[in-house]
């Protein structure tokens, strides 16, 4: 099954729009082919460029193609990123590579919630985009809008987008967590236990390289702690369960910092 972003083309591009993928047809196909295994590729981009990639990739040519009646078009991120142990936005006034024209523009998800930008108006959407990015960079950002006339003058921010921290989530989190009713691999991971650990821990070291002054201060907290068990099953995994010269020292101490007890 080949699915194309629209029913019915916007532009014009196609003399016939593809059917739409329905709990109907699907039972039909499933129905004609019961031995077959069920594949749905999913084309991004807009109408023309789907038909292109449909004729042009041989794999795809001789597929059906059907459309999702009433989809949604999802963009998931973070609200922030940090590099060299600098956190900056990833939403962001500007940025010159669009990625999708504006009216176009439909969801978007971080992890302080959805904006739904589907027919809104310019001051709509900044509104809805504030309301789900971090709370440190929403003065800034709303400051910009007013500067170019995108928000009116009186525009406040609503109290609940104060809440937007990471330590919010967290505190929200913790009970539900303790309960081990939200694992740090909802879907599973397919790794073990003291690999999981690891691949958390080492995502958090990745974006503090290149910051002397947080690789100090990790490495501070690291020295003084007294591995667990949990811990030095981690530092196993890695081949530093006797850490020989400094520069592995260090990067027992690093991961000490991190590692869940």
């Amino acid at each position: 099954w080949l699915i194309f972003p629209r029913a019915i083309d916007p532009d014009g591009a196609a003399p016939e729009p593809a059917p739409a993928l329905d709990a109907a047809t699907i039972a039909a196909r499933r129905l004609a082919h019961p031995d077959a295994t069920p594949t749905i590729v999913l084309l991004d981009g807009t109408w023309a460029q789907c038909s292109r990639m449909s004729r042009r990739i041989p794999e795809l040519a001789h597929m059906q193609a059907f459309a999702l009646p009433d989809a949604r078009a999802i963009i998931t991120l973070p609200a922030t990123r940090t590099h060299k142990g600098k956190i900056s936005s990833n939403i962001c006034w500007q940025y010159p590579h669009t990625t999708i024209p504006r009216h176009l523009r439909d969801m978007v998800v971080t992890e302080y919630g959805v904006a739904d930008l589907r027919d809104k108006s310019d001051a709509e959407v900044i509104d809805a985009m504030l309301s789900v990015s971090d709370t440190q960079f929403q003065q800034g950002l709303m400051a910009q809008a007013k500067k170019v006339g995108k928000l009116p003058a009186d525009y406040q921010l609503p109290v609940e987008y104060s809440r937007n921290k990471p330590e919010q989530l967290e505190s929200s989190l913790a009970a539900v967590q303790q309960q081990g009713e939200l694992p740090e691999f909802p879907l599973g991971s397919g790794m073990g236990a003291e690999e999981e650990d690891l691949a958390q821990a080492l995502s958090v070291l990745k974006v503090q390289i290149g910051s002397k002054r947080a690789l100090f201060s990790l490495f501070w907290r690291g020295v003084r702690v007294s591995a667990s068990g949990r811990q030095r099953a981690a530092l196993h995994r890695m081949g530093l369960a006797e850490p020989g010269v400094v520069r592995e020292r260090v990067y027992v101490a690093h991961l000490l910092a991190i590692l869940p007890c």
